[in-house]
């Protein structure tokens, strides 16, 4: 029923899955024994959060954001509004940021400069970056890690 909607895929389940497969094999062999916090953020990241779950191997707790930066538009105001943040402490921790597809980065940006002031040991941002050149669709698969000693 739904798929007489889909004009084009642009990223097959079957390569979603395969990504997803790879980057979390990586994260298990990055965070065996290390717990970390794996932070979706609302609502896109759940598809992709899902999936990636069922490949990391180590012990993980997850939480989830809401935010706004479309402010009821479709272009990014660049000003980021909290509706939901997270539920604990995150004090030491590493953090995952899971994130749909990354528009500006202006989200992710502001994110990172709020979870400064948390002291966190090491924040990274799983996710795809997706983009169209011409007809050309570009996946590649991304983890950015920012030490919090770097300038953002």
């Amino acid at each position: 029923m739904l798929e007489q909607n889909i004009k084009k895929v642009l990223v097959s389940h079957d390569e979603i899955v395969t990504a997803a497969q790879k980057l979390g094999a990586q994260l298990t062999s990055d965070y065996e024994g290390q717990n970390p916090i794996f932070v979706g953020i609302l609502k896109g990241s759940i598809p992709f959060m899902a999936e990636l779950i069922k490949h990391v191997d180590t012990h993980i707790e997850m939480d989830f954001m809401l935010v706004s930066s479309y402010h009821g538009g479709t272009a990014s105001s660049g000003v980021i509004n909290i509706i939901k943040d997270i539920d604990q402490d995150v004090t030491g921790r590493h953090i995952l940021f899971v994130e749909d597809i990354i528009d500006t980065g202006k989200t992710l940006k502001s994110l990172c400069e709020l979870f400064k002031e948390k002291r966190l040991h090491l924040l990274k941002l799983p996710h795809f970056w997706i983009s169209l050149k011409g007809e050309k669709l570009i996946l590649k698969q991304i983890t950015h890690a920012l030490r919090f000693q770097m300038n953002l």
